[in-house]
């Protein structure tokens, strides 16, 4: 996960920004995104960053912990309980240590998940038939019906 490296340089790919003159922008194309992948760029280079970084899964990515073959890894607040203690279970001599996330220059953190939330379903105003919002969310979110007939309809 390179979202934190981004956040280090007060970029954030695929999310849509106000710049520093109020204007929204594509967080993937400024200057801040630019310098974050530069950076990224000679961590790789140097061999610091994974070569296939780009192309691993979590799963993948939870084996290699697992399996002692990373070093360091970005991860959420349960890490510790998965997949931290299966790699202490492979390996006795395994010692984690959690940091905090970088701060900018003012002390403050900076930290955006992409794509929080998925699913949106909207009606523009005045619709003539926003019941249908409700029979959307029941045929997308109601595992118990989704291999109904009428969830397809």
């Amino acid at each position: 996960q390179t979202d934190i490296i981004f956040s280090k340089y007060n970029a954030y790919p695929k999310q849509w920004i106000k710049d520093e003159n109020g204007n929204i922008v594509y967080g993937s194309v400024t200057n801040n995104a630019k310098n974050a992948l530069s950076y990224m760029s000679k961590l790789y280079n140097k061999g610091i960053l994974d070569n296939k970084f780009l192309v691993r899964t979590q799963s993948n990515i939870q084996d290699m912990i697992i399996n002692g073959k990373c070093g360091s890894f970005f991860s959420l607040w349960w890490a510790p309980n998965n997949p931290l203690m299966d790699s202490i279970k492979n390996d006795k001599n395994a010692d984690w240590e959690p940091y905090m996330i970088p701060t900018d220059k003012d002390g403050s953190t900076r930290f955006c998940i992409q794509n929080p939330n998925k699913k949106y379903v909207v009606v523009r105003k005045g619709y003539e038939h926003p019941e249908i919002v409700m029979k959307i969310c029941s045929a997308l979110f109601d595992y118990f019906n989704s291999n109904n007939d009428s969830a397809q309809e």
